[in-house]
């Protein structure tokens, strides 16, 4: 998609970060930005999607959340705010990436795309997550 700009997140990214990202808190989603972990795809004014990450164990980046809007989604938008933080990662060099997704979610395919690959899974008590209690996680290796 021409005429986007992929970037990290700032005050003004708020609005739309706590609209569109309900799994955490206001708070945690101003340390993130505070901490460079918050990207934003934008088009013009428009936010077209956006990533927050954190790092597994301290050491390892990892994907907690990335969402493309409805209208663009199919556009390569997901695969470029990937790309971006891949090689931001990289920058600062980190040699491998995660992320985990549901074990029934089609996410799962999106990142094989990408060159992720399978690594494991968690088993949540069924209690705190109802609906799918395990979690696929997934690896990339940083070239």
């Amino acid at each position: 998609m021409n005429d986007i700009q992929i970037r990290y997140a700032d005050d003004s990214d708020l609005p739309y970060l706590i609209q569109n990202d309900s799994l955490v808190t206001e708070e945690i989603i101003k340390k993130k930005i505070s901490d460079r972990q918050v990207i934003v795809c934008m088009k013009g004014e428009t936010h077209l999607g956006c990533m927050r990450f954190g790092f597994g164990w301290d050491m390892f980046p990892f994907l907690n959340f990335i969402i493309v809007e409805k209208d663009v989604r199919r556009n390569g938008i997901g695969r470029e705010l990937m790309e971006f933080w891949e090689q931001e990662m990289k920058a600062k060099e980190h040699k491998l990436v995660m992320t985990s997704t549901d074990v029934d979610d089609e996410a799962q395919h999106f990142y094989r795309k990408l060159g992720y690959r399978d690594s494991g899974g968690i088993l949540f008590p069924q209690e705190l997550f109802p609906t799918s209690a395990m979690e696929l996680v997934l690896i990339k290796m940083l070239k």
